[in-house]
């Protein structure tokens, strides 16, 4: 429900503030007429009902579809895929595995002897370069 804002417009009273008892009922819930049909659909799928209990009416179309779906599900259970596909597909797979991606904080660290020389000629000269301007002042 959209409220009107324009200040122009006459004041009419919302729904809201009007008395439960004056609104109209067009919304309301209201059950379907046979909808004992569907439960006893339901019974039928699990077994608990013979066909000829729900082969009347409406539920017949129902019925109809459900026993027709049943056979066409027989059909492709009995289906085997040929063995000329199964080898197919098995000699389009590749032979050899291919390696998975190795993010690059995952990889192992090695430290070569010029490495680690480096990084400790790096961390001597850091320091004299602090300790320089440490005592500079």
């Amino acid at each position: 429900m959209l409220d009107h804002l324009d200040p122009n417009e006459p004041v009419t009273p919302k729904t809201r503030e009007t008395p439960i008892e004056q609104r109209p009922l067009t919304d309301r819930e209201v059950p379907l007429a046979g909808s004992t049909g569907s439960a006893t659909l339901h019974a039928w799928l699990d077994g608990e009902l013979p066909e000829s209990a729900v082969l009347h009416g409406v539920m017949a179309r129902d019925v109809d579809f459900w026993l027709r779906l049943d056979r066409e599900l027989q059909g492709r259970r009995q289906m085997k895929t040929p063995a000329q596909v199964f080898e197919r597909i098995m000699d389009a797979l590749p032979h050899n595995t291919p390696a998975a991606e190795v993010r690059w904080q995952q990889k192992p660290l090695t430290v070569t002897p010029v490495i680690a020389i480096a990084i400790a000629g790096g961390a001597l000269a850091t320091g004299f370069l602090l300790g320089a301007l440490f005592f500079a002042r």
